[in-house]
């Protein structure tokens, strides 16, 4: 089971850090048009870091992407 909650507050934290950089969230529970929204943002460059839950194991093709860690996978 994917803990939702923990992903939304290291998104928060991350933000904190990186305050002038636009972070977002993708996690299974969200819509298919939110995430399709989420992922057009990052693939764009529009949103520059992505926290993710273990639905970003399933495949992600962002080129532009330089670093992905996958914790508790």
């Amino acid at each position: 089971m994917v803990d939702v909650t923990a992903a939304s507050k290291w998104r928060e934290e991350v933000q904190r850090g990186l305050p002038t950089v636009r972070v977002g969230l993708l996690h299974g529970k969200m819509s298919g048009d939110e995430k399709a929204e989420t992922l057009t943002a990052f693939k764009s460059g529009n949103m520059r870091v992505l926290v993710a839950t273990s639905i970003v194991e399933v495949g992600m093709d962002v080129p532009e992407a330089t670093i992905m860690i996958v914790e508790n996978a």
